[in-house]
């Protein structure tokens, strides 16, 4: 009879222990629904110390038992959960939550260091910047470090910006410039700010050298309203790089030349952009979770119609995927089924154009465990172009 009991009681553990798993592996719902609770309370309430340790219990549940390695698929959930976690404590003020922050930011990273394709590690930057007190080589360079991480997960606008991250703290510092932070500031400006001359600003003109130092010394010439030194660099720059449209609007600005046509003039962005570029066949590769940056230029009296981006795509894997991309504030997706090896998409925006636009496209591919061993996972663009659409005539 004793057995007998013992049996019931193990197994009424078992359905406990299930049912836990059920509820947290993965956050979601029920446990999603408790966990956003514990977030919320973390957020608003005076005395956090309950609701975080409770929070920090779910993290941790996530990734005990799994015998997984750190950086293992598995452990996505609790190093995300850490993240989360360290994002409601960043919210608040407070050194003492920035502490607490810091701690799941690194855990999220031991555990699973893509998480967030860079996020933690971006911020982990940030809080080791925001202690920084005068000049501070030797604490600067950690906070430089871990925005270098950045890199490592992220092609896009957070890596854009972590660049331009590590060119503001090698100034405010005098940590000597490398060769590349030149062209890692341009990639910044570019493609990434949304107010390019206050951004060139805390930059002294004599740190600027490489290839993009023309572009550079005349944005800040502009920016310091020497539009002859400006008009100058950007001249001579455009000469040599005649597919930067950037500059070519820059250099109407400047000259003070009426800005009335579209940039680029053909509306083919894939004569100049940003992305860890790959070309095969004049086509370009781009790999599972890569980007593309890329920028175009409108004049006021073609601000009134809609754009269309047109992308001529190949899927020789025969993946399904999508592509999530930006127009300014505005994003659209397009979900390929795996059936579809070729085709042309044109994809509408509402957003009406601006004078200076910034578009974005990112790649997911579905199905990636399925993939044979040596394949990559890819979609190759032959196409990607800008069409202004003229608005429709009034009735």
């Amino acid at each position: 009879m004793p057995s007998y009991s013992i049996k019931i009681l193990a197994a009424c553990s078992l359905i406990l222990l299930f049912t836990g798993a059920a509820l947290f592996v993965g956050l979601r719902q029920p446990g999603e629904a408790y966990f956003e609770r514990l977030l919320d309370d973390i957020a608003s309430k005076s005395e956090i110390g309950g609701a975080l340790a409770e929070a920090e219990d779910c993290a941790d549940f996530l990734a005990s038992g799994l015998g997984a390695e750190p950086g293992g698929e598995e452990l996505r959930p609790a190093a995300d959960a850490h993240f989360r976690i360290a994002g409601t404590l960043l919210a608040r003020n407070g050194a003492q939550f920035q502490e607490k922050a810091k701690a799941h930011l690194e855990e999220a990273i031991r555990l699973y260091p893509a998480v967030r394709h860079g996020w933690p590690q971006f911020q982990l930057g940030e809080l080791l910047e925001s202690r920084l007190r005068g000049r501070d080589p030797a604490s600067a360079t950690a906070a430089i470090e871990k925005y270098a991480s950045v890199w490592e997960y992220d092609s896009g606008e957070l890596a854009l910006k972590a660049g331009y991250k590590i060119c503001l703290l090698k100034t405010r510092h005098s940590i000597p410039w490398e060769a590349s932070d030149g062209l890692t500031l341009y990639h910044y400006l570019r493609f990434a700010s949304e107010n390019i001359l206050d951004d060139v600003r805390p930059f002294p003109i004599s740190v600027f050298q490489g290839e993009a130092a023309g572009f550079l010394k005349g944005l800040s010439a502009c920016a310091a309203g020497d539009k002859n030194a400006a008009a100058d660099f950007l001249c001579e720059y455009s000469k040599k790089n005649p597919k930067d449209y950037c500059a070519a609007y820059f250099l109407h600005f400047v000259g003070g030349t009426a800005f009335n046509k579209l940039y680029p003039e053909d509306g083919d962005l894939l004569t100049s952009f940003y992305a860890p570029r790959s070309f095969r066949d004049g086509r370009l590769l781009l790999l599972h979770d890569g980007r593309i940056r890329a920028d175009a230029y409108v004049p006021q009296a073609a601000q009134e119609g809609k754009i269309l981006l047109h992308l001529n795509i190949k899927n020789p894997l025969r993946r399904p995927f999508r592509l999530l991309m930006k127009w300014n504030s505005e994003t659209k997706s397009l979900d390929v089924a795996a059936d579809r090896k070729e085709g042309n998409f044109d994809i509408p925006f509402e957003t009406a154009p601006q004078l200076r636009n910034l578009i974005d496209i990112h790649l997911f591919m579905d199905e990636l465990d399925s993939l044979p061993s040596g394949e990559t996972p890819l979609i190759s663009i032959g196409e990607l172009r800008l069409i202004l659409q003229k608005p429709e005539p009034a009735l």
